[in-house]
């Protein structure tokens, strides 16, 4: 009877614990949200009384959740960090930037113990999701399909990343210049963008997101698979940034040659 009733007792603690897990992610979900709102708003030029209030009020919902969030004491958790309420006047998107980042850790965290992630796709997660703000100013639709493809991994739903990744990768390449993804890499090298070690790569993963992810519909892919192909799509993206620089420096140079000849 002992047993029993200590097993029912870890049973209800464990539950407890999850609940409580639960309840916290929730919370750093809805206060990310609301970040994401302000930083989508027209705050960049007039900070009104209103939406600084706003944004005090984020800021305490956030620091009562970042104590929360300690209590859990757990050893692999990362360290989040204090932001004041007096910051909001003086530096308002720095500091949304800032608490958005740190939401972003505390979710994945708390999702990777509530759907076991291993140490290794925390932290490969974590990596990738700090290389979204510069790929937000290349192209949001592009930052919006990386976002939920993190999302969608960390709540263990590979299809969907494998889609959103493979749709992210056919869509670079339609904005490179050639028919074929031969030529796509061949007009690569020429502007020194891709180095020959990644040639294979860059081949292969464009022939499994266009021919296997999105023409394949018995396809059922493992985590390696989404999370490698999660990587390639980030890769493609940063590679679809240094294009684009090489082509806009190109255009310029060609400006200047015309202006001195003229």
């Amino acid at each position: 009877m002992e047993n029993l009733v200590l097993g029912d007792y870890k049973m209800s603690d464990m539950a407890g614990r999850r609940a409580n897990i639960m309840a916290l992610l929730s919370q750093f979900k809805s206060i990310y949200r609301s970040v994401n709102e302000l930083l989508r708003q027209e705050i960049r030029v007039v900070i009104g009384p209103f939406i600084l209030q706003r944004i005090k009020g984020v800021i305490r919902s956030y620091e009562e959740a970042r104590a929360r969030f300690a209590r859990l004491a757990v050893p692999e958790a990362p360290t989040l960090a204090y932001i004041e309420e007096a910051e909001a006047g003086k530096f308002p998107i720095r500091l949304l930037e800032r608490m958005k980042h740190e939401c972003e850790m505390a979710i994945t965290f708390l999702e990777s113990l509530l759907y076991e992630l291993t140490p290794d796709e925390v932290d490969k997660l974590n990596s990738l999701r700090n290389e979204l703000n510069s790929i937000k100013a290349l192209d949001p639709g592009i930052h919006l399909h990386l976002e939920n493809a993190l999302m969608e991994y960390e709540n263990r739903h590979y299809l969907s990343v494998t889609i959103l990744s493979g749709k992210v990768i056919v869509y670079v390449l339609e904005q490179i210049r050639g028919k074929s993804y031969e030529e796509k890499l061949k007009e690569l090298k020429s502007r020194n963008i891709l180095p020959e070690y990644l040639e294979v790569d860059f081949l292969n993963a464009a022939k499994r997101a266009r021919n296997y992810y999105t023409h394949n519909i018995d396809t059922s892919p493992a985590a390696s698979d989404a999370l490698d192909m999660l990587a390639r799509s980030f890769q493609f993206a940063n590679m679809l940034k240094k294009y684009r620089e090489s082509i806009e420096f190109s255009q310029k140079d060609e400006n200047r040659g015309n202006h001195r000849e003229n």
